[in-house]
């Protein structure tokens, strides 16, 4: 079961006091971890976008599922200048970029990467339009 933190749940449920609110968030989670298993991706409007790939993993010398979360721009571009949080969060300390982090810096594996998160991307919106006209034409076929 999905737990959100105690004192956002209580929010939620003044705001909502006649809702099952534990209900929908672990409907919700649980529909974009299906979908961007299912799917290879989940984009969540104005807040990011989920993408499921398999890559190997030489510690467990096996193949494994990873999960990466993009934030939305739109978020971003609010977040980034907000005065109260960078009043208010902690600062991390600046790491040097020295040519030992040069050398870490594989191009072709970053741009094998980039391009299986752009086919997660691509395949999820796919599927998302194939689901879309599917139950626009069964919609129609139920009218008729």
């Amino acid at each position: 079961m999905v737990r959100v933190p105690e004192d956002l749940e209580a929010e939620i449920i003044k705001k909502y006091p006649n809702d099952n609110v534990k209900a929908i968030i672990q409907s919700v989670f649980l529909g974009v971890l299906e979908k961007t298993l299912k799917d290879g991706g989940c984009v969540v409007k104005e807040f990011g976008n989920f993408r499921a790939y398999k890559t190997y993993s030489a510690k467990l010398s096996v193949e494994v599922v990873r999960f990466k979360f993009a934030i939305s721009p739109s978020l971003e571009k609010k977040i980034r200048c907000d005065s109260y949080l960078l009043n208010n969060m902690t600062t991390k300390a600046k790491v040097p970029f020295t040519e030992q982090h040069q050398s870490k810096c594989n191009t072709e594996i970053k741009l094998l990467n980039a391009e299986a998160g752009f086919a997660a991307i691509q395949k999820s919106k796919q599927i998302t339009n194939n689901k879309i006209m599917s139950n626009l034409v069964q919609n129609l076929l139920e009218e008729i």
